[in-house]
């Protein structure tokens, strides 16, 4: 009976103990230390940039803005820091870095394997190429031995390759450690492609000296999901970016803007708008977050479309059509539960 005592007295400790030990995350480094750190990729116009006033803006930043906006009420309380993609890894497990909006391809082989978590996809492209319009390519196949620049070690490779293989056609791999070095071999002339998503191509394509010279093709060498990354074994971190990206696609679901939104937290009669906002329920307090976290991410940094358009979209100089990157009743893949 003792025995039996001693075990339940130290059953009960550990159960005590556990929420401490959970509460013991990312969450509450960001917290004390009153910033959130963001790993980016190579700097990439659309995506991750300094502009003329030497602010990052991009597509993965302003989604960095979104996880500050949600944690610590503002967007504007993040570091921004240019790891690059392949550093990303070891700087979330190290904990240099919170998250990681590097947008690595997400592959099950990443997610199980490299002690990261996807928590969700917030883009969806394909790998294609981009070539000098003089060289008339209209395919791939008309890339039969010709010299393809891609990053080295990234999903784009094996993509390709595999491609290439399952058609019975060669290619020269030119491999290089960062985007940008692929971007400076193709403009002079190394390799006769540039291999990378659609989105890439155009931000790199407008960098160069004759931007109408260049091409990209409509055909894909496969359809991918992109999204950041967190280090494994946080799942309250893990619930918090996925939620964040879920806000602001249910935005767009239920028609909230960045003007609109503080107005409709006080006078939608949508239950799911009201949780989402946070003036019903406890979806924040379930979180460790504010309960108006939805609001501040929609009010400060936008709905996703909104992301999409300023950065990549209609209101960029990239002016990419979403393509898969629309809701679902649009024709796209997107879609958020419920809130």
């Amino acid at each position: 009976m003792k025995l039996l005592t001693t075990a339940l007295i130290g059953l009960a400790s550990l159960v005590a103990a556990t929420p401490a030990a959970q509460a013991e995350g990312v969450l509450d480094r960001v917290k004390a230390r009153g910033e959130l750190r963001c790993g980016v990729g190579d700097p990439t116009p659309g995506w991750h940039s300094l502009n003329n006033d030497n602010r990052w803006v991009g597509f993965g930043v302003d989604y960095c803005r979104a996880f500050a906006a949600a944690v610590l009420g503002d967007a504007e309380k993040v570091a921004i820091m240019p790891i690059g993609w392949a550093s990303s890894y070891e700087a979330l497990r190290s904990g240099e870095i919170d998250v990681a909006t590097t947008s690595h391809t997400y592959r099950i082989e990443r997610d199980t394997g490299l002690q990261v978590n996807f928590p969700s996809a917030y883009f969806f492209t394909g790998i294609t190429v981009m070539t000098r319009k003089e060289h008339e390519i209209r395919s791939f196949e008309d890339l039969e031995g010709a010299t393809i620049c891609h990053i080295s070690g990234s999903s784009d490779e094996a993509t390709i390759a595999e491609w290439y293989r399952a058609q019975g056609l060669t290619f020269k791999s030119l491999p290089f450690d960062t985007m940008t070095a692929v971007s400076e071999a193709y403009s002079k002339g190394r390799c006769d492609a540039f291999a990378t998503e659609p989105a890439l191509l155009a931000g790199f394509r407008l960098g160069y000296a004759n931007p109408d010279e260049h091409e990209i093709l409509n055909d894909l060498f496969s359809i991918d999901a992109l999204g950041p990354m967190v280090a494994e074994g946080d799942e309250q971190w893990n619930n918090i970016t996925r939620s964040v990206i879920f806000a602001t696609v249910a935005a767009d679901q239920y028609g909230l803007t960045a003007e609109s939104a503080a107005e409709a937290a006080k006078s939608s009669d949508n239950a799911s708008v009201r949780r989402l906002l946070g003036t019903e329920g406890e979806l924040g307090k379930f979180m460790g977050l504010p309960a108006d976290w939805g609001l501040q991410v929609v009010t400060q940094v936008g709905s996703y479309s909104a992301i999409y358009d300023r950065n990549l979209g209609k209101d960029s100089a990239s002016k990419i059509e979403p393509g898969y990157n629309r809701l679902v009743r649009d024709g796209g893949l997107f879609w958020s539960p419920s809130f």
